[in-house]
């Protein structure tokens, strides 16, 4: 009997976790030296879309991700192609070259009160700060092992442990010496129901093989 009420309690507690995730859409820009950089996630259950922008705000590329069945497409508006990239989990262990460390500094961004947390490689002569929020961001960890196949955009993020929930509302990327390499910066969050056709490859774009 016992064992009939508990799996009672777990069937019915599983919706509600999926249903406490986040949904919605998150607007990003990126500034380097040399360019400037638009991002838009949509957020959706396990799917996430990744759509790029130039600095003319011009469609560049989108990533279609499933978190759960760890499949990614990469597609090119522009010449209607798309190309699978073939998930390979890494062990990030192995390289002893970062050194994190969670501070207890804050800052206030876009009314959320954010942590830093600091990510240092000396032989790449580059230190990253993620201002990061705990809410119900729970697709953001994984979103970062399948993303950093594509352009290790989080590579320096993956190397942080239990970031379950947390998501980077600004990232400060400098030099050991701490001159200025990039920031990346959210610019607005959304919660809203998110419709599932944005997770859908168009009927005519052509497939290509890597």
């Amino acid at each position: 009997m016992l064992n009939y009420i508990l799996s009672i309690l777990l069937f019915t507690a599983s919706p509600t976790l999926q249903n406490n995730s986040f949904e919605g859409s998150i607007d990003l820009i990126y500034i380097s030296q040399y360019d400037t950089t638009y991002f838009s996630y949509f957020v959706k259950h396990d799917n996430v879309r990744v759509d790029k922008f130039d600095k003319n705000h011009k469609h560049t590329e989108s990533i279609l991700l499933d978190l759960q069945k760890d499949i990614i497409y990469v597609i090119s508006p522009s010449r209607k192609l798309y190309t699978q990239v073939i998930y390979t989990p890494r062990d990030n262990s192995k390289d002893k070259s970062f050194e994190v460390l969670k501070t207890d500094n804050t800052r206030t961004i876009i009314g959320e009160t954010c942590y830093q947390w600091r990510v240092k490689n000396v032989e790449r002569n580059t230190e990253i700060s993620y201002w990061v929020v705990k809410n119900d961001f729970f697709f953001f960890e994984k979103l970062v092992s399948l993303l950093n196949l594509v352009d290790k955009s989080f590579d320096f993020f993956e190397k942080i442990d239990n970031t379950q929930g947390y998501f980077p509302l600004l990232v400060e990327e400098r030099t050991i010496l701490r001159a200025d390499k990039s920031k990346l910066i959210v610019q607005k969050i959304s919660n809203r129901v998110i419709s599932q056709n944005y997770f859908d490859i168009p009927a005519d774009y052509e497939k290509v093989n890597r």
